[in-house]
C-alpha cells in the first residue's frame, strides 16, 4: 500500500461520521387536519387542545379558530364561541364561514338582527352558497317573517336540490303557516331520497302527532328508533303516546316497563299509565296514575314537549363540517396577496 493510501485511511479514521438527519416538523394544515379528525369523532378536549396548540404559535390561524368556534358552539359556550369566530374573522375579513358562525352565535342568543347582518355579508362574499340561504331563512322564521323565510329557503333549495335543511326549514314554515299537507310533502320527499334524515323524520313525527294521525306517527317513530341507538326518552314517550292511541297496548306496556326513571318527565310517565289502563279498562288504576300524575305536576318545573326535534342530541348539524372545511383552503394572506381586488368588492357588496 502507498504512503498515500497510508495517510488517506488514517485520515478518515479520525474522522467522525455525523449523518443528517432530516427533522420532520408537523406544519399548521397537518395540525388541522388532525384537530378536523376529532372533532368528527366527538373528542372535544382533544380538539380544542390541539387547536389551543395551532393558536399558541400561530394566533392568527383561521382554521384553528373556527375549529374552536364550532366546538364551543356545540358545547354551548357561545361567548367563547363568538370570540373565537371574530378572531377567524379578524384573520380572513373575507371568510364567509366566519361570518356564519358569528351570525350563528347571534340567532342562539336571540340577536336576530345583528344574525340577519352577519349571514347577509356571507351572501355577499359567496351568493352560491346554499346554507347561507338557509341561515337566513332560519332567521327569518324566528321573526316570523314567514315569507321572507319561504323565499331563502326556496332559493337554497334552488342552489342544492338535495338539501335537506332548505327541505326542513321549508316544512317548519310551512306547519307555522299552517299549510300542514305542504310541510307533510316536503318531509316525505325529504325521507324519500334520505330515509335515515333523523330530522325530517322526527319533523314529520310530531306532525302526525298533532294531527292525530297516530297510526302513521307510530310507523316514523319505529323508523327512528330503528335507526338510532340511542333514543331520548322524550322520544320514546311520544312513541309511547302514539301506540296507545293506536291501540298496541301490549307494546307500550313493555315499553313503559322499560323506561328509566327521570324526575322530571315522571308526571308524563303516570299520564301514560293512565292512558294505557283507561284502553284496558283499569279505571281504578287508571284514577291513581293520574292523581299521580297531577300531584307530580305541580311539583315539578317540566317541559316534555319535543317542539324543536332538531335541537336534539341526537342529530348533527353538518354545516358544522362544511364550514370547517372552508379553513383548510388556501391561507388568508395567499388570497389576499394573490387576488388584492377581492377586497375591494366586498368593500363596495357592504
Amino acid at each position: 500500500m502507498s504512503p498515500f493510501a497510508v495517510d488517506l485511511l488514517r485520515a478518515r479514521g479520525s474522522m467522525t461520521f455525523t449523518p443528517k438527519v432530516k427533522r420532520t416538523v408537523k406544519n399548521e394544515q397537518d395540525q388541522l387536519k388532525l384537530g378536523f379528525s376529532l372533532l368528527k369523532e366527538k373528542r372535544f378536549d382533544e380538539a380544542l387542545a390541539q387547536m389551543s396548540d395551532v393558536i399558541q404559535s400561530n394566533p392568527s390561524s383561521k382554521g384553528a379558530h373556527l375549529a374552536s368556534g364550532i366546538v364551543h358552539f356545540r358545547q354551548k359556550s357561545f361567548d367563547q364561541a363568538l370570540a373565537h369566530f371574530q378572531s377567524a374573522l379578524k384573520a380572513d375579513p373575507l371568510a364567509p364561514p366566519a361570518y356564519l358562525g358569528i351570525g350563528r352565535v347571534y340567532l342562539r342568543q336571540g340577536k336576530v338582527e345583528e344574525a340577519i347582518e352577519q349571514f347577509q355579508s356571507a351572501v355577499n362574499l359567496d351568493p352560491k352558497q346554499s346554507k347561507t340561504y338557509v341561515h337566513l331563512g332560519d332567521a327569518f322564521l324566528k321573526q316570523k317573517h314567514l315569507d321572507e323565510a319561504l323565499q331563502k329557503f326556496r332559493m337554497a333549495l334552488r342552489l342544492n336540490p338535495q338539501s335537506s335543511s332548505a327541505r326542513l326549514g321549508l316544512a317548519q314554515t310551512y306547519v307555522a303557516q299552517e299549510k300542514i299537507q305542504e310541510a307533510i310533502s316536503e318531509l316525505q320527499s325529504l325521507i324519500r331520497v334520505d330515509p335515515k334524515n333523523l330530522r325530517g323524520l322526527l319533523q314529520l313525527a310530531f306532525i302526525y302527532m298533532k294531527q292525530q294521525q297516530y297510526s302513521l306517527a307510530k310507523e316514523v317513530f319505529q323508523s327512528v328508533i330503528q335507526i338510532s341507538s340511542k333514543v331520548p326518552i322524550s322520544i320514546q314517550l311520544a312513541f309511547i303516546k302514539a301506540l296507545i292511541e293506536d291501540n298496541t297496548l301490549e307494546e307500550a306496556c313493555q315499553l313503559l316497563r322499560e323506561l328509566p326513571e327521570n324526575k322530571k318527565l315522571a308526571p308524563r310517565v303516570h299520564q301514560l299509565w293512565g292512558d294505557l289502563y283507561s284502553r284496558q279498562g283499569l279505571h281504578k288504576e287508571a284514577t291513581e296514575e293520574y292523581r299521580a300524575a297531577t300531584l307530580l305536576a305541580s311539583q315539578t318545573d317540566i317541559n316534555d314537549e319535543v317542539n324543536e326535534p332538531g335541537e336534539l342530541d341526537i342529530l348533527e348539524d353538518q354545516d358544522d363540517w362544511e364550514d370547517l372545511a372552508e379553513s383548510f383552503r388556501v391561507s388568508a394572506n395567499a388570497l389576499l396577496n394573490e387576488n388584492p381586488a377581492r377586497q375591494k368588492r366586498f368593500r363596495n357588496r357592504t
